[in-house]
């Protein structure tokens, strides 16, 4: 059932070759080696390109944003290739759809006005902008892993279902040290 809501997704967008799957992939970031691998890209019938992500659960474009993104996947393929698009593909049982942002035009989910997407979490108003904000972030976050900085630094909503308390740093005694 869920493989026919899926298909259903994918006949309704226009023409596209998928052109990779499992596509290994290495980006240098401050010196730091990561090795990637892209579940699918997709050429479009222009030729633009669109990486996929394949995800089963709730996915949100606002995951990708900021100095610490809560998702950096998709965003390190926008940067480790010269591509036009990056979307997920969120597979779940009667919420089957793309959600991606790209240059792109006419792929249902996947928005191509940057600006209006990303509303306050980005001020980048293009593709290129938006990529070269995500080289930067990340690159700061690949010195900081590389120098070792391991910051107390938990994205909302972390410590909601985090089952390790007893050793957390986060909250502060009632001395004012590290709990």
């Amino acid at each position: 059932g869920l493989l026919g809501e899926w298909v259903a997704v994918e006949r309704e967008r226009p023409a596209f070759k998928v052109s990779a799957r499992e596509q290994p992939l290495e980006l240098v970031l401050a010196g730091l080696k990561l090795r990637l691998r892209v579940d699918r890209v997709d050429t479009l019938a222009g030729g633009e390109t669109l990486v996929i992500d394949y995800k089963s659960g709730r996915n949100s474009i606002s995951d990708w944003l900021g100095e610490r993104p809560a998702q950096p996947q998709l965003p390190l393929y926008g940067i480790a290739t010269d591509v036009d698009g990056i979307a997920f593909a969120q597979v779940r049982s009667r919420a089957c759809k793309l959600q991606g942002i790209a240059k792109i035009e006419g792929v249902s989910g996947v928005n191509n006005d940057i600006e209006k997407t990303l509303r306050r979490g980005s001020s980048a108003a293009a593709w290129e902008t938006l990529r070269d904000e995500w080289r930067h972030n990340l690159e700061v976050l690949a010195r900081d892993f590389i120098s070792g900085a391991a910051e107390v630094a938990p994205l909302p909503g972390a410590c909601n279902y985090c089952g390790l308390q007893p050793l957390c740093r986060v909250k502060l005694s009632a001395r004012g040290k590290t709990a």
